[in-house]
Parts: structure tokens; C-alpha cells; sequence
């Protein structure tokens, strides 16, 4: 599973945690390194949580990722919070779907917190994330 390391810069020098990092990464063969800035490593993080957390504890209790991918953001706020991705087919047809993709952290938050909330409510067995994920 991967490790995430936050850090910060000082005069442009990059402050962090760098032996724990050192030693996390000896222990594979090949590692990545990414430098976000703070607002893209918590949207990421957020949508991480929503796809492979939430939806997946929500798929093991049953119905598919998918399924369960259209009832979350139908109870938790998704037309309010999400982006809208319109495609026309080639029958000419149009159709549209909410994507997590290129959502503000506020956004996410809101609606991480309303998938909370509707899975106390519901009895979704969805485990909380980390407190800064739901920071705004």
C-alpha cells in the first residue's frame, strides 16, 4: 500500500521527512516520488478515497462499483457538488454523467462529508477518511 509523506517549503528549500522517506523507499525495488502542490494532493486524495475506499466497501456488501458509483452521488449531492460531462453518441444522442474529476477540495469535501452522513444514515458500510481529507 502506499505511503503518503507531506512536507512544506522554506525559502525554497523542500522541508519534510526525508529519512522516513529514504527508508520507505529502499524497501521496493521502484518507487515514484510525485510533487503536488497541497490543493491537487487533497482532491486526489479525496477521489481515492471516494473510488477505492467508499465504493469499494460498498461493492463488497453488494451491487457493482458502478451501481453503487450513481446511487452515492444521487443521495450525497452529487448535481450540486460534481462536474457534468455531456458526450454525444453516435446515434446522435446525448447523454451526461458527474464526474469527481477537476472538483474544487471544497467541493469534495462537501461531498465526502454528505457520503458520511447519508452512510450513517443508511447504514452504507462505508469507513471514514482521514481527517485531513475532509479539511477545507
Amino acid at each position: 500500500m502506499a505511503k503518503h509523506f507531506q512536507g512544506k517549503t522554506v525559502d525554497g528549500v523542500a522541508i519534510t521527512l526525508w529519512p522516513t522517506i529514504h527508508k520507505e523507499a529502499a524497501k521496493h525495488k521502484h518507487f515514484t516520488i510525485l510533487v503536488m502542490s497541497e490543493d491537487e494532493g487533497i482532491t486526489d486524495r479525496q477521489r481515492r478515497w471516494f473510488k477505492g475506499t467508499a465504493l469499494k466497501a460498498l461493492s463488497d456488501d453488494g451491487n457493482t462499483k458502478e451501481w453503487w458509483d450513481l446511487e452515492v452521488k444521487k443521495h450525497c449531492g452529487g448535481l450540486a457538488l460534481l462536474k457534468k460531462e455531456t458526450f454525444l453518441l453516435e446515434s446522435g444522442e446525448y447523454v451526461g454523467r458527474l464526474t469527481t474529476v477537476g472538483v474544487s477540495r471544497k467541493n469534495m469535501t462537501e461531498f465526502i462529508e454528505n457520503i458520511i452522513s447519508e452512510a450513517i444514515t443508511r447504514g452504507w458500510p462505508v469507513p471514514p477518511p482521514d481527517a485531513d481529507l475532509r479539511r477545507t
